[in-house]
């Protein structure tokens, strides 16, 4: 499965990837509330250490890459879990490295554009500090069966926090270019911002110009056919509106605990409308 990471990206970038271009992939691409894996942060990279060296500065390439090779990065991180899970333990975030680096050893020297005898280690790194939520921060949150949902933080008020969600999954734990160009759900998801504070939502970027593809003033529904913003003013609703987000038939829910929203986003229904 590494080989298949490898040739991926060496398909995207027209030559071999580096071993530190391989690492921020997989980096990149690491589940987010899999029970088997105990990372002790909230990884934002899985970074190359050298002999004497640390960490290497560089211009990360990986960019250019589409979903395809997070998508193989990520199935090879959930078998690597898996066949831990049978031994028992789950899988702490130095072992995982450890695996990965040992991986890597085995490539034939050829399918890289450099040499791995020069890494002394592979570590996951990222964020400690929980943070809270902004407008205009986009917010990352897993899928039970893999890859993310994302959303950008529109406001806070008396309701809670108001998200506003694109519609397609993304494999990997990163800010996608072109995301204003995305299909998104056209109302404004209410929740809190708990998720969040614990790092089980990443937080991948910020930029309030998203903000400005969804409604300025999020609405909750009534069922009385009404809307309401935080401020109290209300409007009528046309029934096409009131069905296409979940009014009519029930499925629609003011304000969602981040457990029920994870599985109405991983069901596919709430993006679907």
């Amino acid at each position: 499965m590494m080989l298949d990471v490898i040739t991926k990206m060496t398909g995207a970038f027209g030559e071999p990837p580096s071993v530190a271009d391989v690492a921020e992939v997989i980096g990149l691409a690491l589940p987010v509330g899999d029970d088997r894996l105990a990372l002790s942060i909230v990884p934002s990279a899985v970074v190359v250490r050298s002999a004497g060296e640390g960490a290497r500065a560089r211009l990360s390439r990986v960019g250019q890459l589409d979903d395809a090779a997070f998508v193989l990065a990520a199935r090879l991180v959930s078998e690597l879990l898996a066949a831990e899970d049978v031994d028992g333990p789950v899988m702490t975030d130095s072992r995982l490295a450890s695996i990965l680096l040992s991986l890597l050893r085995q490539v034939p020297p050829q399918l890289l554009a450099d040499s791995v005898s020069e890494v002394e280690a592979l570590e996951i790194v990222g964020p400690r500090a929980r943070k809270r939520p902004k407008r205009g921060d986009v917010v990352a949150v897993p899928g039970a069966s893999g890859g993310f949902h994302l959303a950008v933080v529109l406001t806070k008020n008396r309701f809670g926090v108001a998200y506003g969600f694109f519609t397609r999954r993304w494999a990997a734990l990163r800010l996608p270019p072109h995301l204003e160009k995305e299909p998104l759900l056209s109302h404004a998801v209410y929740a809190g911002d708990r998720a969040v504070m614990t790092g089980r939502w990443i937080i991948v970027g910020h930029d309030e110009a998203f903000c400005r593809l969804f409604p300025s003033e999020p609405e909750i529904y009534h069922r009385l056919g009404i809307a309401e913003t935080a401020d109290g003013t209300t409007r009528s609703v046309p029934e096409d509106e009131l069905q296409r987000v979940g009014v009519l038939d029930g499925s629609y829910s003011q304000i969602y605990e981040d457990s029920e929203l994870e599985h109405q986003l991983d069901q596919g229904s709430l993006l679907s409308r």
